[in-house]
């Protein structure tokens, strides 16, 4: 072994093969919206198009719905997420059309996607925002989750309309999520 070489990674090593997944990316986005900003926030919630979800879906405090969706990978959100539903009806949405849908949309990446989805918003709807997960501030520890999330392109409204189905639709889920905790401590 060359002089000053070790067998151990250094930390910058380490942080430079670090690849986010998508639980990263919703335990940041659901840390930031919950703690910084202080709205309602739950992951894998019905979209509201057909058969699909939200990977997050937040509340802001005036009850308007965010629908924000995180893609790790160009393939998932160039081939993956141009395939959904939900697009159309957003679009139709945010022109004047029904309005039983989200009332801001985000795409959530890691560092090195936020060009590309800057591009993939405005070809899909330019009123769709972009946040990126920090992957240079990893590991979160110390500073919290919450601060691995930036806006880098703020959504605009797609319609203005609140609807009250969001309430019922997060509250489910959140129950779910609270009944899933409590049955994992009972291992029975």
């Amino acid at each position: 072994m060359p002089s000053g070489s070790s067998n151990t990674s250094s930390t910058k090593d380490v942080l430079n093969e670090f690849k986010p997944t998508s639980r990263h990316l919703k335990t940041a986005l659901l840390s930031y919206f919950r703690y910084r900003r202080q709205f309602v926030a739950g992951d894998e919630v019905e979209s509201g198009a057909e058969g699909e979800t939200c990977d997050v879906l937040v509340l802001d405090k005036e009850g308007y719905a965010i629908d924000i969706e995180v893609k790790i990978s160009k393939g998932d959100l160039w081939q993956g997420e141009a395939k959904k539903k939900k697009h159309s009806v957003y679009l139709s949405a945010s022109l004047g059309g029904p309005t039983n849908t989200a009332n801001l949309f985000y795409i959530c990446v890691p560092t090195l996607l936020v060009e590309d989805a800057k591009k993939w918003v405005k070809e899909t709807n330019s009123k769709y925002g972009v946040i990126e997960f920090l992957t240079s501030e990893w590991p979160p520890y110390g500073r919290g989750w919450e601060h691995m999330v930036k806006i880098r392109k703020q959504a605009k409204m797609l319609h203005d309309k609140i609807n009250v189905k969001w309430n019922r639709v997060l509250l489910r889920r959140l129950s779910s999520c609270v009944t899933t905790i409590y049955q994992g401590k009972f291992n029975v």
